[in-house]
């Protein structure tokens, strides 16, 4: 059974549907009726579903540390509740992430004419606040911006990491795959320009990428306005204050005169068919210039859309906002004038801004409640800890980017008794109900548009779609303040000296696996090679090849990072394509207080931010301590070593087709391939130039078909689990490399190299094609292993899915014992294996059965019945936002799969082998402009 739902983000939330299997959700799927899902998901919605299951989450109330109970902690509220309401809230003061939900704006609005006097305020640790301010600096009022890359002819990113961790990224994969899908000569592709500090998700797929420290980003933008705003013909209408500011502004530094003047001619001879936009990291001013660019160049209302920030939603208070930060909340408690401090999820204590020292500050506090998931740092000063439910046994709503409405609905009952914070607004507030479906129900009324007699009709198609249509925000057209722009950009001034091995800058990244922390406990995750650098259960501080030399650093030394005074010693790592003396470190780890999965992983950044430099901060000093950390990597060769392993070719090789590099073997067969008699042959096409390499087929895939982790020890002894790896390789130079990604499984060989070497016949063929594991005959000779070319088999060597999490990272003898509740994570239709055997891909084969026991029950008859093109799709297709795998009937000329096999781009790996895989791949595309230089991947065996 499936049944729609939707995983909270900060300011939006994923429309999800997820499998149950006799009451237990394993597995989350994106919902195909929703717009921003079509299906697909990404590693953090595919990951949540461990977390439900963790059992390191809060089980029992906390008072002041010690266990207490339910029956305790609603004996105690309810006479502090009714003192608060009595006093209008004086004193009561409430934290809370940036959560959009009518079912919580609708209790927030009661809470306010009922207790007037209380406070709240809105804490994300990396969040959209500069986003939000150069919107408002751009237009005067809140808007919701909205990308679309679908119609996109040229993008250009400043900082901003589209494909990857900036807030929607996964809509973004999709419409960019889209705009740059070829799938013959003659077929429009997009063009991507990427300004950047840190190799991103979106640098790798970039036709050309500026490597530049993300403190000096503005002046890049500032001086591409200029060229765009006044040079060539571009619509910047009537000349005003921001025109006058941008012909007196000088940059401080120097760039390559191409990449303002080629990527300023070719937006302007795009108009309406350009994006330009800024990373979260960037200051307000840099947001309202990439504002005030896609409005020069007509992208407005076209690629770029433009939503109000509310709706009106009847009864509920459209306007709702915090009235402060976490930082004015640290400076009232300060004052004493908090009696009592709501934090309803989050974790401040550990990931406020450090110069807050926010942990001391709850603890001074007379009476703090901390609703959350885990007994975590934050927790640890709270005078009650109440356990969280997670969203997957929860009642509730939330808002997508654009302000759809899409349920929260619970597949299973709460496992450890926890409640929401719908739960607990309701009781502060003395809210009719405290129920949070009727809860929902009531918002639900609210904010649907008709009548009352359709309301149940409505309510139970919302609950079916997962999604409420027509409740998006509405379109806005606001006009843009150029006089405004332009006094920021006159006010504005150097800001940073000149970098060096003296004088570095910091980059603070949200984390590819952890997010912003988080997800710290989450072993999928941990254990899920970070997109370029391959690390896993670490973070590093990144730092070019230039700057590790003139430092004298190399990979896992650990280094001493001092800024204004506060410091860190944390692992180094070098990687190719950094900006030189531009250090970047992620987020969320160096936990101590959370679970036994992430307790003590990484290092904690947190303790270098502070409020004046949140994203990027200048003037650091880094020394060696004389210390090493080991690092676990999956992948530490960074080249091809002059195979063709990843084909790649411009947009004018397409048109002008050249003949591959190698052509697979046509005669002088070593091996015969079997002749196969089933009616259907299943291959498989991956397009490298829409996978981005994010990550969402690997974790997919680990949800689906029941792989273990194995913790750090073993990864780096070259034992991870996973049966899609991702290669990444750089191409060029070290200091400004091109970036490919690749995924690999099993590549179902016809003349596959394991088979003939198995002494018992383990590794077999089906008469579909598929290169199949018998998992009981397996004897672990590991013959197979060795005689694989393309190295996708697995073996565990110890009984990974039965060894409890605290041994995680302890090594590999460990004590029988998984926790009960992981056991429930698991997919039936598939084997939990144990120790001895091999491991690997085989399409979802559980998924292709299925699909054939359908087929032939809705054709009545019990013979074997061919299944329609695209009925089967693997978790790793399943998963993927850019659609960048298909998988079909190759036997079929008319499906899918084998149109796209028979055009120019496809090929097989290692095809001079004759192995003749099944999966092939579609050669990475880029279409860089003839007038810049040099375009990104030139040399790419080198």
């Amino acid at each position: 059974a499936f049944y729609a739902s939707a995983m909270p983000r900060p300011g939006s939330a994923s429309p999800i549907l997820v499998e149950s299997h006799e009451g237990r959700p394993t597995k989350i799927e994106g919902n195909p009726k929703h717009p921003d899902s079509d299906g697909a998901s990404d590693a953090f919605a595919q990951a949540s579903v461990l977390d439900l299951y963790d059992p390191d989450r809060s089980t029992v109330v906390l008072r002041e540390g010690k266990p207490s109970d339910w029956a305790a902690y609603d004996a105690f509220a309810a006479g502090h509740f009714a003192a608060l309401r009595t006093s209008k809230g004086r004193g009561l003061h409430l934290l809370i992430g940036d959560v959009a939900s009518p079912s919580l704006d609708l209790l927030r609005a009661h809470l306010r004419a009922v207790m007037p006097e209380a406070r709240w305020y809105a804490h994300e640790p990396v969040g959209k606040a500069s986003a939000r301010a150069g919107a408002a600096m751009a237009f005067g009022t809140p808007v919701v911006t909205r990308y679309r890359f679908d119609r996109a002819e040229v993008v250009l990113t400043l900082d901003a990491d589209i494909l990857g961790l900036e807030d929607d990224g996964g809509r973004h994969v999709r419409g960019f795959a889209a705009a740059r899908n070829v799938a013959k000569a003659g077929d429009p592709m997009n063009r991507l320009y990427a300004v950047e500090s840190r190799f991103s998700l979106t640098g790798g797929m970039a036709d050309h990428r500026l490597r530049l420290a993300s403190s000096r980003v503005a002046d890049y933008t500032l001086a591409l306005a200029r060229e765009v705003l006044l040079h060539g013909p571009a619509p910047g209408g009537p000349k005003t204050a921001l025109h006058e500011a941008l012909a007196a502004f000088r940059p401080t530094i120097a760039f390559d005169a191409s990449w303002v003047r080629e990527v300023a001619a070719d937006l302007r001879a795009h108009p309406g068919k350009g994006v330009v936009v800024a990373g979260r990291r960037q200051p307000p001013l840099v947001h309202a210039i990439a504002h005030a660019l896609n409005a020069a160049l007509g992208n407005l209302g076209k690629t770029v859309e433009l939503r109000a920030g509310a709706v009106d939603a009847g009864d509920i208070a459209a306007d709702i906002a915090a009235d402060g930060t976490i930082a004015e909340l640290a400076g009232a408690v300060g004052k004493g004038e908090v009696e009592t401090l709501i934090v309803l999820g989050g974790n401040p204590a550990y990931d406020a801004p450090a110069d807050l020292d926010f942990a001391a500050k709850i603890k001074s506090v007379a009476t703090t409640i901390r609703l959350g998931l885990h007994a975590d740092e934050t927790s640890l000063g709270a005078t009650w800890h109440l356990p969280a439910a997670h969203y997957l046994e929860s009642w509730g709503d939330a808002r997508t980017g654009d302000g759809t409405v899409v349920p929260i609905q619970p597949l299973i009952e709460p496992l450890f008794g926890g409640r929401t914070a719908l739960e607990v607004l309701a009781r502060l507030s003395g809210y009719e109900t405290t129920v949070p479906y009727e809860i929902v129900r009531r918002a639900f009324g609210k904010v649907r548009k008709g009548d009352a007699a359709g309301l149940e009709a409505a309510w139970r198609k919302f609950l079916h779609d997962g999604m409420l249509e027509g409740s998006a925000f509405p379109v806005a057209e606001p006009a843009l303040r150029r006089d405004q722009i332009g006094a920021a950009v006159a006010a504005a001034g150097p800001s940073f000296g000149p970098l060096s091995a003296e004088y570095l800058e910091i980059v603070f990244d949200r984390d590819a696996r952890v997010d912003d922390g988080r997800y710290a406990n989450n072993g999928w995750l941990q254990e899920v090679p970070d997109p370029v650098t391959k690390l896993t259960w670490d973070n590093a501080a990144l730092l070019s090849p230039k700057t590790a030399r003139s430092l004298g650093v190399s990979n896992g030394d650990v280094v001493r990072l001092d800024l204004a005074g506060r410091v860190l010693d944390i692992a180094a790592m070098v990687v190719p394509g950094q900006a030189d003396f531009s250090i970047s470190v992620a987020l969320g780890y160096g936990r101590t207080a959370t679970g036994r999965v992430g307790r003590g992983v990484g290092f904690d950044v947190y303790r270098l931010r502070t409020t004046a430099a949140p994203d990027i901060a200048l003037g650091a000093k880094l020394t060696k301590t004389g210390r090493t950390h080991p690092l676990a990597c999956t992948q530490d060769h960074f080249t091809m070593e002059g195979r063709d392993l990843v084909r790649e070719l411009t947009f004018t090789d397409l048109l002008h087709p050249v003949a591959p590099a190698r052509q697979q073997v046509a005669s002088g067969e070593i091996l015969t391939p079997p002749k196969l008699v089933g009616e259907q042959q299943w291959g498989m096409a991956i397009d490298l130039n829409t996978c981005v390499g994010c990550n969402a087929c690997t974790v997919a895939c680990q949800s689906e078909n029941n792989i273990p982790i194995v913790g750090k020890d073993l990864v780096a002894r070259g034992r991870e689990m996973h049966w899609i790896r991702i290669d990444r390789y750089f191409s060029g130079g070290e200091d400004d490399p091109g970036l490919v990604h690749q995924p690999v499984a099993c590549t179902q060989c016809e003349s596959a190299p394991c088979e003939v070497v198995c002494p018992v016949n383990a590794t077999v063929h089906s008469d579909e094609g598929l290169n199949l594991q018998v998992y009981n005959r397996c004897i672990g000779t590991r013959y197979c292993l060795n005689n694989c070319p393309y190295k996708v088999r697995r073996f565990n060597f110890f009984d990974y899915n039965d060894r409890p999490r605290d041994q995680l990272a302890l090594g590999p003898l460990a004590e029988k014992g998984m926790d009960e509740t992981l056991k429930m994570q698991k997919n039936p239709d598939v084997t939990v294996r144990i120790r001895g055997v091999m491991e690997k891909c085989t399409y979802c084969v559980q998924r292709i059965e299925q699909a054939k026991i359908g087929a032939r029950v809705a054709a009545g008859m019990s013979s074997p019945t061919a299944v329609p093109d695209g009925t089967i799709v693997p978790a790793c297709a399943q998963a993927c936002p850019a659609r960048a795998i298909i998988f079909g009937d190759i036997s079929d000329p008319e499906s899918r799969v084998s149109k796209i096999k028979a055009g120019p781009r496809n090929y097989a790996l290692l095809g001079e082998l004759n192995t003749r895989p099944r999966t092939t791949y579609l050669a990475r595309l880029r279409n860089p402009n003839p007038k810049m230089p040099a375009p990104l991947g030139k040399g790419l065996r080198s």
